[in-house]
């Protein structure tokens, strides 16, 4: 009998940490994003990666931007749709490989910026060409682009999964058509943070009190039976 109690007591702490921890169990369809500060980096006058956000009031995180057209201001607040990068999906493989570059601490500032631009400029080619002399590095940046190009085609499907992509929610706005992204914001992003539902965490909260009432009462027992 004290073994079974014993079983039941790992399994339900077990479920307890699993529902608070496992990212891959379930994640926020929509959060609200506020957009606290740059983090500093700044390439042609323009901040680049990071940005950091909280998300549904939390910590601000660092995340990677990838829609120059747009614009946000620190302070403002937006709904977003969350969802992790899908498969045979190359567009967003490379925007994957750029996050990469310019999330390593041990990148070099100068890669973070290109890596930054490559990013706005797979999502916003027409704006950002060579001729219009925006790109503060084109030679830089195009190369993390081709970099990125390179490795979703060596690797396909490798990043899937592994990065959550946060779509403002806006009913004229379209990721996949640049054409809808009028200037006015918000801006989506990337990033290796995970947005668990509230539900969620109360789930794995409620199992972990659970498990600790229920070893404190097989104590007891154990206790007064000795």
């Amino acid at each position: 009998m004290k073994y079974i109690a014993i079983r039941i007591l790992a399994v339900i702490c077990a479920l307890g940490l699993l529902a608070c921890t496992d990212p891959f169990i379930a994640h926020a369809s929509t959060v609200t994003f506020t957009y606290e500060y740059p983090g500093g980096a700044n390439s042609g006058g323009v901040y680049t990666y990071p940005y950091y956000v909280s998300i549904d009031g939390g910590h601000p995180v660092p995340m990677m931007c990838f829609s120059y057209t747009n614009e946000i201001s620190p302070g403002e607040s937006w709904t977003a749709s969350v969802t992790t990068i899908v498969a045979n999906n190359p567009r967003e493989e490379e925007l994957a490989y750029l996050y990469q570059v310019a999330s390593n601490p041990a990148t070099p500032a100068q890669d973070v910026s290109d890596a930054q631009w490559a990013a706005w400029m797979l999502y916003d080619p027409t704006d950002l060409t060579e001729a219009s002399g925006k790109v503060p590095d084109w030679a830089g940046s195009e190369a993390e682009l081709v970099a990125a190009e390179n490795f979703a085609g060596a690797h396909p499907n490798y990043f899937v999964g592994r990065y959550t992509l946060y779509i403002p929610d806006n009913s004229t706005w379209r990721l996949d058509d640049p054409s809808t992204w009028n200037g006015q914001g918000p801006q989506p992003f990337m990033s290796n943070y995970v947005a668990e539902p509230s539900s969620l965490l109360l789930v794995g909260t409620g199992l972990l009190l659970l498990a600790g009432a229920v070893r404190r009462k097989w104590l007891r027992s154990a206790r007064s039976s000795s």
